[in-house]
């Protein structure tokens, strides 16, 4: 079979993945899925008030857009583990300098491709005006269509939770070099420091943010990655409590957790925020401690899907979106729960195969570090046998 598992997996350079938080990024994309699934068939439906009554399984796949925050709570956590393991643990020496040609060599690819083929799909098929088109292509191309525009990405909606992550990207070796401190009771109390400080600087300035477009930035969420950073802090401090044994007990508190990590993901109160700080380490502690959780999280299907979300990201919403506009809508029921579990059982398979497609295609070779090396070598190779041809 070509799509083997091997094909599917994530290419890692020798560093080893950790498989719960490639569970974790599973449950962040079907999260985001659910809830683009459930706003598209409402878009679509030209009575939606109506269609939608206030059904409280309505808005909680709304609120499953908070998936986008467990996304920011993993990059908080992913990015955190090595310039803590480099800066206090003394392992692997992390370079500045490989980190920012890592972001770009890994990320910017598959990225700028998604955003061309949708260029080209909305300017064919929707017959947007070129030059409209064009300015907000490069707008998402350069990351700053959120500040400009004070509006999701007008080629790939989602595109706007990537600027966020962007932003992120570019100041967290600041973060780290201000807060990673060696003396462990000095770096967890500035750590503590700079997640209050972020809970509430955009909460209590929010009118302010809007009027500068900015929303939707790193600032608005930075509560959210500074829980990862503490999360990975944790992680390596105590990791013998992760390493040992599962019990029932976390898998219903990390349900619990997860649930309030859906629905309170949009208040903004900083007290809230405090009380989503102990939800995210309670669900994130849930994956490594309970039977159920742990076991779901670490099954070899769910960790490789979850190591293909980026790519299944950057797909979902045009393909939902598409197969639910031109396909799937012929089987309304006009009954909203009976339609959202047509729709996801009939959309789901195409988008997890859609963006699995892509991966393979297109994000895969790009994980390999010496990728830029080996094109190189290549084009040289094939540039100096067409001279020997002539």
């Amino acid at each position: 079979m070509w799509l083997t598992k091997t094909k599917l997996s994530r290419i890692t350079d020798g560093k080893q993945i950790i498989p719960e938080i490639e569970g974790l990024r599973f449950i962040a994309v079907i999260l985001v899925i659910l809830s683009h699934i459930n706003n598209i068939l409402l878009k679509l439906y030209p009575q939606q008030l109506q269609y939608y009554s206030g059904s409280r399984l309505g808005i909680f796949l709304e609120e499953c857009g908070a998936g986008v925050q467990v996304f920011f709570f993993i990059s908080g956590f992913i990015l955190a583990v090595p310039f803590l393991q480099s800066r206090i643990y003394h392992k692997n020496k992390v370079s500045v300098k490989h980190y920012f040609y890592r972001r770009l060599t890994r990320i910017e690819p598959p990225y700028l491709i998604s955003l061309l083929f949708f260029f080209f799909s909305v300017l064919l098929f929707m017959h947007e005006p070129f030059g409209y088109l064009l300015e907000h292509f490069f707008a998402s191309a350069l990351y700053v269509h959120n500040i400009v525009y004070n509006d999701i990405s007008r080629i790939n909606p989602v595109a706007w939770s990537l600027e966020v992550e962007v932003q992120y990207y570019l100041l967290f070796p600041l973060i780290a070099f201000c807060l990673f401190i060696k003396n462990n009771i000095t770096r967890r109390l500035l750590l503590i420091c700079f997640f209050i400080a972020a809970s509430c600087i955009y909460s209590f300035n929010i009118s302010f943010f809007e009027k500068y477009h900015l929303s939707k930035s790193v600032i608005a969420y930075l509560h959210v990655f500074t829980t990862g950073i503490i999360a990975a802090e944790i992680y390596l401090s105590a990791g013998k409590f992760f390493s040992s044994g599962k019990y029932y007990l976390f898998d219903i508190l990390g349900l619990i957790a997860l649930y309030c990590c859906i629905v309170f993901s949009g208040y903004q109160d900083p007290l809230y925020k405090i009380f989503l700080f102990i939800c995210y380490l309670v669900f994130f502690s849930a994956s490594f401690k309970g039977r159920i959780f742990n076991k779901i999280l670490t099954n070899d299907w769910i960790v490789i899907i979850g190591g293909m979300c980026y790519s299944i990201y950057l797909l979902h919403y045009a393909v939902i979106f598409f197969i639910q506009n031109y396909f799937t809508h012929h089987f309304y029921t006009y009954r909203f729960t009976t339609d959202v579990l047509v729709q996801t059982i009939l959309i789901l398979p195409f988008v997890l195969i859609a963006g699995g497609l892509f991966f393979v295609l297109f994000e895969r070779p790009f994980m390999d570090i010496r990728w830029p090396q080996k094109w190189k070598k290549t084009i040289s190779g094939f540039i100096a046998s067409r001279k020997e041809s002539v």
